[in-house]
């Protein structure tokens, strides 16, 4: 992300926005070791060996990673299926999550939960050259295809479906309930179309077309507009046309890049420079990152004014440096190029090897566009916002294109898309399921992508539980108060309302604490430092967010300790030119008391300080190692 002292997200939407980072958990770490689920009451764990190659031609084993939760002590002759997503995401290791939201569905069913071949405990592809920091994208990808050999060849989708096949009848199972995320309705939707009759019903939650993906993401540009508007509805006073908004600035990053000074995870102020990219990256990215996206049109709103300080520090957290922001921390980079660059829909002829072939295939292809369809971006941004395009240029075709698929046979069938959603928008889901009869969209407003985890209003659970008691499925309407956009940041102390019913400066100062605290919980793994000076970060022990000179508003400066505990309380000096000076002590239950300028004060942060501190509890716990969880 850094280079010297240039500060640049540029490039890092082809890494991020369709899950194709190349530097993520190391495969080979999780092979050979037993799941924490198999020593948890009920679950029981497993292998099952699967030909490598089922022509024969290829000779191996891929041994697979199962664990069962039975619904009685006998098996049940149906079994839900989760299917994770990626390509590339181990399953076994989130069976617990599973097992929670797919809880409706348990009673007279068994969980059968697998590692998809290549990747967890299934046989995990390792191509250490993806790790590398010399070697450049090109390169790695090249040398990756060399390790691999013949065996690329066999990671597809196709492989994977036959895998569930040979799963379901060497455990006895008459049906089966497909319970899929992102890549995995791809692969549920291939072996409904294969295996008809083995299908009980389809639960499908951010949907891949079984056609795959457009390769220049023009649906994922069309969801835009509609996104945003979802989002803000009556929220956005500041921006009353959002979308217009982001045009104007979009346009203006055609002329060229916007800059301004950013501070890093360390306090140190560099140049930061901003793309078209990295403004499309940033829009996609918050399909996983809810309070970065909040933070998105006050940020737009404040960069057409000429502010640019806190769109390029949202941009450069969301190129996933920082982790918190990283949609890619769970997915095999090796897995997801065998899968991905042996079927995705790319832009040259399958019988091109050469990459300079490619990529005159690629420039034809994108002078072709209709700049109708990526507006309002340039024509080239849609090359790189398709992750595919640019990862798999090094890598040559080892199978024959993907069959057609078969019909999808007439099951029950429900959908759960975000409004929010621009990997896969509703729009393409209801496409998608347009031949099965009587399929169900549910929509769930201001969530992104993986609804079951996005959705805060429990909306999209109670469908699942409706749908599984073959009940009447409500749709969503309840907006998330808590996901509300978030207003520009104040450029000057001046500009700032007093908060806590108190006025002056004190009153100013308690509304940047107030500010101050909440930036703080979304930025805390980020990578970034403070708006305007100072540093974000979290302690050894992941319980707590530190803060030093951590800087909102210019002038004034917060240090010391927010707790992620749901019992301790988080002690804060406030300091800086333009402050109040003072400490506050803010309570687990959100309540914040102290002095300020000689001056006694006193706030609610209970909703905003409650929700924020147990995201930034949730995501720290999942970074932490594992001695610290």
């Amino acid at each position: 992300m850094s280079s010297g002292n240039t500060l640049t997200a540029r490039g890092s939407v082809a890494l991020l926005s369709i899950l194709t980072c190349l530097a993520v958990t190391d495969a080979a770490s999780a092979q050979g070791k037993p799941s924490d689920i198999c020593f948890t009451a009920g679950f029981t764990c497993s292998t099952q060996p699967v030909p490598l190659d089922r022509s024969g031609a290829v000779p191996g084993t891929v041994t697979l990673n199962v664990v069962r939760k039975l619904a009685g002590p006998d098996r049940a002759s149906t079994a839900v299926v989760p299917l994770a997503g990626g390509p590339g995401q181990a399953a076994v290791p989130i069976t617990s999550d599973f097992a929670r939201v797919l809880g409706p569905g348990l009673a007279t069913r068994d969980l059968l939960v697998f590692d998809q071949r290549g990747t967890g405990g299934s046989g995990p592809l390792d191509c250490t050259s993806l790790r590398s920091r010399t070697l450049s994208r090109l390169a790695a990808v090249q040398r990756c295809v060399k390790a691999l050999g013949a065996t690329r060849a066999f990671y597809r989708t196709a492989d994977s479906v036959e895998d569930l096949e040979a799963l379901r009848a060497a455990l006895g199972y008459d049906k089966l309930v497909l319970y899929a995320v992102s890549y995995g309705t791809r692969l549920a939707f291939d072996y409904a179309s294969a295996h008809p009759d083995r299908v009980e019903s389809l639960i499908l939650d951010s949907v891949v077309p079984q056609a795959g993906i457009d390769p220049f993401s023009r649906p994922t540009f069309a969801a835009i507009p509609g996104m945003l508007a979802d989002l803000c509805r009556a929220d956005c006073p500041f921006a009353p046309n959002p979308t217009k908004e982001l045009g104007t600035l979009a346009r203006r990053l055609g002329n060229g890049p916007l800059r301004a000074s950013v501070y890093t995870g360390s306090g140190k102020r560099v140049k930061g420079t901003l793309y078209q990219e990295d403004l499309a990256n940033t829009l996609i990215v918050g399909d996983l990152d809810p309070a970065g996206r909040a933070a998105l049109p006050g940020a737009v709103h404040a960069a057409v004014r000429g502010d640019v300080a806190p769109l390029l520090r949202l941009a450069a957290a969301s190129s996933g440096s920082g982790g918190s922001q990283d949609p890619n921390a769970d997915v095999d980079s090796t897995a997801y190029l065998a899968t991905t660059c042996e079927e995705q829909l790319l832009p040259w002829k399958r019988t091109a090897t050469s990459v300079s072939a490619r990529r005159s295939e690629i420039t034809a292809a994108v002078a072709a566009l209709d700049p109708a369809s990526v507006a309002p971006f340039r024509r080239e941004v849609a090359a790189v916002a398709s992750g595919p395009v640019i990862t798999c240029l090094g890598w040559p075709a080892a199978s024959p294109a993907p069959a057609v698929p078969g019909p999808l046979p007439a099951v029950p069938t429900l959908v759960l898309e975000g409004a929010g959603d621009l990997r896969t928008p509703a729009a393409q889901a209801r496409a998608a399921v347009a031949a099965i009869p009587n399929a169900q969209v549910v929509v769930v407003p201001r969530a992104g992508h993986s609804v079951l985890g996005a959705d805060s209003t429990g909306c999209a659970t109670a469908a699942v539980a409706a749908f599984f008691a073959a009940q009447a499925i409500a749709q969503c309407t309840k907006v998330p108060a808590s996901r509300a956009p978030k207003p520009p940041p104040p450029t000057r102390f001046a500009d700032v309302k007093p908060a806590g019913g108190t006025s002056g400066r004190v009153g100013r100062t308690l509304a940047v604490v107030r500010a101050t605290v909440s930036d703080a919980f979304v930025m805390a793994l980020a990578g970034v430092g403070g708006l305007r000076g100072g540093t974000i970060g979290v302690n050894d022990a992941f319980t707590a967010i530190r803060l030093r000179d951590d800087s909102y508003v210019k002038g004034v400066e917060v240090s010391g300790s927010l707790q992620l505990s749901s019992t301790r309380t988080s002690v804060l000096q406030v300091s800086g030119s333009a402050a109040a000076h003072g400490t506050v002590r803010i309570t687990a239950s959100g309540k914040l008391s102290g002095t300020l300028g000689g001056k006694k004060v006193a706030d609610d942060l209970a909703t905003a300080a409650r929700s924020a501190r147990v995201r930034a509890a949730a995501t720290a716990r999942a970074h932490a190692p594992a001695a610290t969880r």
